[in-house]
């Protein structure tokens, strides 16, 4: 990554800080975006989007922007697969093993052990 592709990060995450509305995160458009959030990271590519680390949400004001990010990813995520199913370009391979749709996904609400 260039010193000036380190800069447009660096931008894009301090605009994504002061205005989530206007975040110019856009998945699946290239190979070198990524933004933070709390730290919690997401890396464009053009044939997925990576997530990793963990994020604090407080019931807070800070909490509910940080929340607000999170949404606005995640919809713009949803909305680019959406399209590229309704127009024919979703990918049907799967990159890793066995096919999704051959697993049981299940996921339940638990009682936190340590609180």
């Amino acid at each position: 990554m260039t010193q000036s592709d380190h800069e447009n990060d660096a931008q894009l995450s301090q605009d994504s800080e002061q205005h989530p509305e206007t975040m110019a995160f856009a998945p699946y458009k290239n190979d070198h975006q990524s933004m933070q959030i709390g730290e919690l990271v997401f890396e464009n590519q053009t044939d997925k989007v990576i997530v990793y680390g963990d994020i604090d949400i407080y019931k807070n004001e800070k909490g509910l922007e940080q929340a607000l990010k999170l949404q606005h990813v995640f919809n713009a995520i949803v909305d680019e697969l959406q399209s590229a199913q309704s127009n024919g370009t979703l990918d049907k391979a799967v990159t890793k093993g066995v096919n999704v749709s051959e697993q049981t996904q299940t996921s339940k609400m638990v009682d936190n052990p340590f609180s």
